[in-house]
């Protein structure tokens, strides 16, 4: 009879209700010939409410991912941005430096000239 199972497709009926599942599956699993009627209740009622907590925890999850995949995505962009101006502000810094070298430059020649006058001053 197995052998003739094989081949065809497996169809569940759908459970009316989730308490239903649960209560299928601790018959499939033995445990209801082990247990008071109360004590499978008590059972069913603990894993209801568990269900219903991993159901609200995933519903938080996907919510905080999708929180976390926005702020993500701000700060990959605010990332961006800020390079931008860095390189700008290290192109601004470089060409004060080089503004700066150039005055330094002047600087000096002009401290030169005014020795060489007062030398030719003095000479004089």
């Amino acid at each position: 009879m197995r052998s003739e199972l094989k081949g065809q497709k497996r169809t569940t009926t759908p459970y009316k209700t989730e308490r239903h599942r649960v209560c299928k599956f601790f018959h499939f699993a033995g445990l209801t010939e082990l247990m008071s009627k109360e004590q499978v209740e008590a059972l069913v009622h603990t894993v209801e409410s568990l269900l219903a907590e991993a159901t609200q925890l995933q519903a938080q999850c996907r919510e905080e991912s999708t929180r976390v995949s926005t702020v993500a995505m701000q700060l990959r962009e605010e990332s961006e941005m800020l390079r931008g101006q860095c390189e700008a502000a290290q192109l601004d810094m470089a060409d004060m430096q080089k503004k700066l070298e150039e005055l330094l430059d002047t600087k000096a020649a002009f401290e030169a000239r005014e020795r060489q006058a007062r030398k030719l001053s003095k000479q004089l």
